[in-house]
């Protein structure tokens, strides 16, 4: 396995998704690999982070603005009547 490889194992690895002799292969290797055990331990800090971050909502009055702003964008940065705004 390439370093990309384990990387991209790795989440796979902590989510406890990997079939069972990948799982083994990879626990080896970890065994082995003082970067790779660095790796996951910085993919598991994250993680954890990750799961205590508060979800952080704006006022109800600033969302309406937000969303009455870019309801009629198309995606490309102005909004779709343009044109007929232009005139």
């Amino acid at each position: 396995m390439t370093a990309l490889d384990l990387a991209e194992l790795s989440a796979s690895y902590l989510e406890g998704s990997l079939r069972i002799v990948d799982g083994l292969r990879f626990r080896v290797r970890l065994a082995t690999c003082r970067t790779l055990r660095r790796y996951v331990a910085a993919l598991r800090a994250l993680a954890r982070i990750a799961g205590y971050t508060p979800r952080v909502l704006p006022p109800p009055d600033v969302a309406r603005r937000i969303l009455r702003r870019f309801r009629d964008w198309d995606g490309s940065g102005r909004p779709r009547d343009s044109e007929s705004n232009a005139a």
